[in-house]
């Protein structure tokens, strides 16, 4: 698969320094547009280094758009990037990850894929769930084929790639940091029930660190010119720069749809026979890194390929369909 080395963004920061990082993602349809100079200047203002990622598909980039599958990769390499070319401003360990529709939804699988990079998610409306719920997926409520051009098909066709892209089943690997949630309760873009899931996971989880709002007349798009969607913007970046980095556990049970990168370990899934890595597999992945082992166990249809990084140390498994423990050396 070929390298996309030319995505673009914009920055805005104060002339500041040890300033948190946002990066600040556009909707379904949108690119760098979406996200205005006002915008970035006014969040920026309250104390932020402000990235405004195009993600691959988007304002001249290659590569394809595929509805939070590998093209989330594209927002921690805009941070890596932030941080190697903007040391002397930023503080690296404060980063929240903030966006709206799409862009929410694209929150909610880096949260899942790249869980302890970010101390703070921000999600204005966000889909959860692409099409994997027969009732609340986005695929079923919006009908719109930009949805199967983009995932690999139907959700009857390629139900794996629907699953994984269910933020709602591994959402709870974000176990520190703090996610906050907006969502109108009359929203008909993005219904209110791909946020109160993502609430439902955290809450069979017995986990507390999330918050969902319900403001009035929210609506639905960018924020510019809508009272309701810019009141929180100071009070996020406050939180931000007072958050605390943290890193995942050293032995623990998550969920892996597709791909997860940690600082401890990278894992990638895909089912046997597909040529691209982390757009089809999902699996739960009880591990430890004191004994190096990890028993990875499929929750997608077909046999799932599995490569893991820890460190120096690497392991791998071949088209398994049942538990399986996988020791890395």
């Amino acid at each position: 698969m070929a390298a996309i080395n030319n995505l673009l963004g914009r920055y805005y920061y104060p002339d500041n320094t040890n300033l948190p990082i946002i990066l600040i993602l556009h909707g379904w349809d949108g690119g760098l547009e979406g996200i205005t100079d006002a915008t970035m200047k006014r969040i920026g203002d309250h104390g932020a280094f402000i990235c405004n990622i195009a993600m691959r598909g988007r304002n001249g980039a290659n590569g394809a758009m595929d509805a939070s599958g590998r093209e989330i990769y594209d927002i921690y390499d805009a941070l890596q990037y932030v941080i190697t070319n903007h040391a002397a401003v930023v503080d690296a360990t404060r980063v929240a990850v903030w966006g709206y529709s799409g862009g929410g939804g694209n929150v909610l699988a880096a949260l899942c894929k790249f869980p302890d990079t970010f101390t703070v998610g921000v999600d204005f409306f966000g889909i959860s769930d692409y099409g994997r719920d027969a009732t609340d997926g986005w695929y079923q409520q919006d009908g719109s084929l930009t949805i199967g051009d983009r995932v690999g098909g139907t959700p009857v066709e390629v139900p794996n790639n629907y699953y994984a892209r269910d933020a709602t089943v591994a959402i709870t690997n974000f176990t520190g940091g703090h996610l906050y949630m907006y969502h109108d309760t009359t929203d008909i873009t993005v219904l209110p029930v791909h946020s109160t899931r993502i609430k439902g996971a955290f809450d069979t989880a017995l986990m507390t660190n999330y918050t969902l709002t319900s403001p009035e007349n929210l609506g639905h798009g960018y924020p510019d010119g809508v009272p309701a969607r810019i009141a929180p913007e100071e009070a996020l970046v406050t939180a931000l720069a007072g958050s605390t980095p943290w890193t995942i556990a050293a032995a623990a049970t998550i969920t892996v749809i597709g791909y997860i990168k940690t600082k401890r370990f990278t894992i990638w899934l895909n089912t046997n026979g597909t040529a691209i890595k982390g757009i089809d597999a999902v699996a739960t992945v009880a591990y430890n890194i004191a004994t190096d082992a990890y028993t990875v166990t499929p929750l997608t249809t077909g046999g799932i390929d599995v490569a893991i990084t820890q460190g120096v140390k690497t392991g791998t498994a071949t088209n398994i369909t049942e538990a399986t423990i996988i020791t890395v050396t």
